[in-house]
């Protein structure tokens, strides 16, 4: 998460508070910071880990621009229920989304495309649209990040009928 993104979340005060918190919490081993994107990246180190039961080791990865835009998704709609990557599986097909989650008894699935080719994000959609076909009305509703307004117009194509939205990293902030 981004110190943006934390105090979004949590109350820690003003940016100045946040970042002394955060520099202290760091240098106690409670988490582990990395620069990406020209903002600071946080996450649990080992003592946080072991604090908040936490299990999942994180470090720093070349998909960080991908959680980070998946927390945004979260922090912006405040699901009922979350996951992370799903596996959906009907009648023998299976797709695997970025995320799920619910709100408001309605369901979602997200898709978050920053560099994958748009021939993979077709592939992907085709997925999506069997899938629908052999659950029906009870499919969920999809969302999908992008990066840029051509790779949005091309999703909103592909989506054609579907339920679901496209937008842009923009539209979260």
């Amino acid at each position: 998460m981004t110190i943006d993104q934390l105090r979004r979340l949590h109350p820690i005060g003003g940016k100045r508070n946040a970042q002394k918190t955060l520099r202290q919490m760091e240098s106690e081993g409670y988490i582990n910071t990395f620069f990406a994107d020209r903002s600071k990246v946080t996450y649990l180190g080992k003592k946080g880990r072991e604090e908040t039961g936490v299990t999942i080791i994180r470090k720093k990865t070349l998909a960080v621009r991908h959680f980070l835009l998946r927390n945004e998704i979260f922090i912006r709609y405040c699901p009922d229920k979350w996951r992370n990557e799903p596996e959906l599986v009907a009648d023998g097909e299976m797709i695997r989304p970025d995320a799920a989650f619910s709100k408001g008894g309605r369901e979602f699935l997200i898709e978050i495309d920053i560099t994958q080719s748009m021939a993979e994000n077709r592939n992907k959609m085709r997925g999506y649209i069997a899938l629908k076909q052999k659950m029906g009305d009870k499919f969920p509703e999809i969302m999908i990040v992008t990066t840029s307004e051509f790779r949005r117009n091309e999703w909103e194509k592909m989506l054609g009928k579907m339920k679901g939205v496209v937008m842009t990293a923009d539209d979260l902030r």
